[in-house]
């Protein structure tokens, strides 16, 4: 994904949605498996030119015990963080999909919504 960025800037809707689409399929599977990405960016999500999108690099995913567990270690792609990350506060399954509206954001409007410093 961020070699297309990086050659059009922006991704046309229809073909996002499709790539969304696949990408929560993922993180839901990963929810079922009971574990946390931590580190959704577009480096992490491939698409091929059949439209197939894989999420990847499992390297700091980490399993939780139950449903309920929260993971406390601060690591993964600072820029795609959520808050409650950035906060060394606990966190589970809704920090990946923070991750994933940043990459939806980019995607769509070929800029990252906040600024970098």
């Amino acid at each position: 994904l961020s070699t297309v960025l990086k050659k059009y800037k922006t991704i046309p809707e229809s073909i996002l949605a499709a790539i969304v689409f696949q990408s929560l399929w993922g993180l839901a599977y990963l929810r079922h498996e009971k574990r946390v990405h931590r580190d959704i960016k577009p480096q992490n999500i491939l698409c091929d030119s059949k439209g197939n999108v894989k999420l990847t690099d499992f390297g700091i995913s980490r399993a939780l015990e139950d449903s309920m567990n929260m993971c406390m270690t601060v690591c993964g792609t600072f820029k795609y963080m959520s808050p409650e990350r950035l906060n060394s506060e606990p966190y589970s399954y809704p920090s990946d999909i923070w991750s994933l509206g940043l990459v939806i954001f980019e995607c769509a409007t070929g800029e990252y919504p906040y600024p970098e410093s």
